[in-house]
């Protein structure tokens, strides 16, 4: 199984660091990335909401995202 990640939030954000490659065995809450909103810049993290294995990176660190993009 494939994990996607999403990044739920409401304006534009920065992916700050991974934590987790290509291949990594994640569980439900385990942390993908930090990423760091544009406008307050406030820094989050987004976890994993399934189990499985990272198939694919997406972005990468210093990409600049939109509300509901795909990560991993």
């Amino acid at each position: 199984m494939a994990v996607v990640g999403v990044v739920k939030c409401p304006e534009n954000a920065v992916v700050v660091k991974f934590k987790v490659k290509e291949g990594s065995v994640v569980s439900n809450g385990t942390l993908l990335c930090e990423y760091r909103l544009l406008d307050t810049n406030k820094c989050c993290r987004l976890k994993s909401n399934l189990n499985g294995t990272v198939k694919e990176l997406l972005a990468k660190e210093g990409d600049e995202l939109q509300y509901g993009y795909h990560v991993i």
